[in-house]
């Protein structure tokens, strides 16, 4: 999509796996890194301290009621192995943090 044709009013890139995880996931040096292996190390890149203010503020603003749309690449197919997923499962653990997540499949 060209820039000028963008409908988002946000974008936190680093909200999404670096693109050294997401090569290892799609293989681009090797065999594609296993789903139970990624979801560790893309949680681990969530711990930084940008990405841990930014799920903090989407957890303020969905809490407030305002409607958050995670996007990802069109060649994303499976919600169930998209780190969308388990960012949805952060915010959703920074409004409540006694909530406890479903084990990621």
């Amino acid at each position: 999509m060209a820039k000028g044709n963008e409908t988002w009013d946000e974008w936190w890139a680093d909200l999404g796996p670096s693109r050294r995880l997401l090569d290892a996931f799609h293989g681009k040096e090797g065999p594609p890194l296993p789903w139970e292996d990624y979801v560790p190390r893309y949680l681990d890149e969530m711990r930084g301290a940008g990405q841990v203010w930014r799920i903090r503020e989407l957890a303020r603003r969905v809490a407030a009621g305002e409607t958050v749309t995670l996007l990802c690449s069109s060649a994303c197919t499976d919600p169930g192995r998209c780190h969308r997923t388990l960012l949805a499962r952060l915010i959703q653990a920074a409004i409540n943090p006694r909530w406890r997540p479903p084990p990621v499949p």
